[in-house]
């Protein structure tokens, strides 16, 4: 759920990716890690957002991308 109506936004999904999300969905509730989101360790603990960024910007530099942050992302 967003915080406001005027948050809630359509969001187009690459194929396949709607699939990994009801899979990983399950995976949770069956391990009993679920906690209702969607990025969180695999044993249910949450992800720090400083984490995210971190592990985003390595990966991002890893493929020869410099100087775009996480946040940036969605804009593209």
């Amino acid at each position: 759920q967003t915080k406001t109506k005027a948050s809630n936004r359509t969001i187009c999904f690459v194929p396949g990716t709607e699939d990994y999300l009801f899979e990983l969905l399950e995976r949770q509730k069956q391990s009993g890690a679920y906690t209702g989101k969607v990025c969180a360790h695999p044993d249910g603990r949450f992800l720090r957002p400083e984490y995210v960024t971190r592990v985003c910007k390595k990966f991002l530099n890893s493929c020869g991308i410099e100087g775009i942050r996480l946040h940036d992302l969605r804009h593209h």
